[in-house]
Order: structure tokens, then C-alpha cells, then sequence
């Protein structure tokens, strides 16, 4: 088995072991992302991926890797008119942008952050919850942008 379920396979066990094991959690992202890049129509299914790349690069304080992760991602969410998933990147997006001392890009990003949230979450409460959970991955925004 050598295709998008072999790709599926990698991003779930990449999700599972994100709280234990963020690197084992990596690896898994990363093999899921080399079989989706070799196959047709997974467009979507990279953008999902980058979005936990990035989340793990927020989780290690490297900002610019979580902007380039949201960078190449968004396009993807954006074309696929998925909110939920141009949500999640945006505030990912911000939060790196934030990291990197650019408070009015941020700020900017977190707008349509929020935007698309009401749009692509069912409850406001869990659009505030997810954002929140995105916003807080970084160590410290903060002492980021000075390293």
C-alpha cells in the first residue's frame, strides 16, 4: 500500500503522537507529506499537514518555518474554500508573524483568522478554543522575535 491511505496513515499517527512525542509526531508528518507530494489530487491533504508541520515549528519557537509552513498551505485552503483549514493557517500565520516582531501583519492574519473561523466552525466557542490552541503553541511570542 503505497498511496493516499499509506499517506492518511502517516498523518494519523502523526496526530496521535503529537502530545508524547513531537518528534516521532514529525516524521510522521514528514512521510505523509513525501507520499501526498507523489500523488495526484492531495493538494488538501498537504495544506492539513503543513498545518501540523508548522504547529510543531511554533511548538519549537521557529517562527520562520511555521510562516513558511502557512505561506504554501494557505493558496491550497483558499482554493479549496475550506474555512475551517484557512482558519487554523491564518492564525498559525499570525502567531509566527507575531513571533517575528511583525505585529501589523499579524494582526492583519488574525482578522481573517477570525473571519474564516465563523464561517468554518460550527460554534463560536470552538472556533475561540482552536484559535486559542494555535496562538498558545508558541513558547513565547514575544522572546521569539528577539532570537
Amino acid at each position: 500500500m503505497r498511496d493516499a491511505r499509506l499517506g492518511f496513515s502517516y498523518y494519523a499517527l502523526g496526530r496521535i503522537a503529537l502530545a508524547r512525542d513531537p518528534d516521532r509526531a514529525a516524521a510522521a508528518f514528514a512521510s505523509a507529506q513525501d507520499i501526498y507530494q507523489r500523488l495526484p489530487n492531495t493538494d488538501v491533504q498537504r495544506a492539513h499537514i503543513a498545518m501540523q508541520i508548522g504547529a510543531l515549528a511554533l511548538a519549537r519557537g521557529d517562527m520562520t518555518a511555521a510562516l513558511l509552513q502557512s505561506t504554501t498551505a494557505l493558496p491550497i485552503a483558499q482554493r479549496s474554500e475550506n474555512a475551517h483549514l484557512l482558519a487554523s493557517l491564518s492564525m498559525l500565520r499570525a502567531t509566527a508573524l507575531e513571533g517575528l516582531g511583525r505585529g501589523s501583519e499579524a494582526q492583519r492574519s488574525r482578522l481573517e483568522a477570525y473571519a474564516w473561523g465563523r464561517y468554518g466552525f460550527a460554534d463560536r466557542s470552538l472556533m475561540q478554543i482552536r484559535l486559542g490552541e494555535i496562538a498558545n503553541f508558541a513558547p513565547n511570542a514575544t522572546q521569539a522575535a528577539r532570537n
